[in-house]
């Protein structure tokens, strides 16, 4: 597990990071009308690429564990996977520059801006369910019962990330990350009237709300 961690998940997840830093760079997310078109794309391409990815590896956890299939199927998931979180990523843009973009924001901006924090509880949550260090439960709920899970256990997140940011400016972990970044200590509580950190305010707009 360590050794796919080092050389596997790492160079993954920083390949996403500088992914996401080049998009920030060159200020795609700022005129999303002028990259509809790509966006289109992305979900086509996306969403039938990705998709057939993932249905294969599932088939082969599902009917050949443990055998060469299901190497060669870890493979074609890992490059499909890609396209597939590309797709999730254009179809939420799309929505959120539509008319229900704000009522969409208002759900998830709370949680995205607590991500680091999100994962870590994610990891520890699921740790203490299906790991042998808790309730072990792998391999023994249904899939349907894992996306119950799944969907409850964000949607609980979801509600106190919205709770905590009324409060406190960072969630806790992003909070130690970005001490740990600057070397000073944050503020920890969040002024009267603030805007949250990364949320934008309009010209004549309140920051309350």
């Amino acid at each position: 597990m360590v050794l796919l961690l080092v050389f596997f998940q790492a160079p993954a997840a920083l390949a996403a990071f500088l992914l996401g830093l080049a998009a920030g760079r060159a200020r795609v997310l700022h005129d999303l009308a002028r990259h509809d078109r790509t966006l289109r794309r992305l979900q086509w391409v996306g969403f039938t690429v990705g998709a057939a990815g993932g249905l294969v590896y599932a088939h082969a956890g599902l009917t050949r564990p443990g055998g060469e299939y299901q190497v060669l199927a870890l493979g074609v998931d890992v490059i499909t996977a890609p396209l597939l979180a590309a797709a999730y990523a254009a179809t939420l843009l799309r929505v959120s520059s539509g008319r229900r973009g704000p009522a969409l924001a208002a759900v998830l901006a709370p949680a995205g801006r607590m991500a680091l924090t999100n994962y870590l509880a994610q990891s520890l949550v699921c740790a203490l369910l299906f790991t042998g260090y808790g309730a072990a439960l792998v391999g023994r709920v249904p899939p349907a019962g894992v996306a119950v899970v799944a969907v409850t256990l964000f949607g609980l997140q979801a509600a106190w990330c919205r709770w905590w940011l009324r409060r406190h400016p960072y969630g806790p972990a992003e909070w130690l990350l970005r001490a740990a970044t600057h070397l000073a200590l944050p503020p920890w509580t969040r002024t009267a009237g603030a805007a949250p950190p990364g949320r934008r305010v309009l010209p004549g707009r309140s920051t309350n709300g």
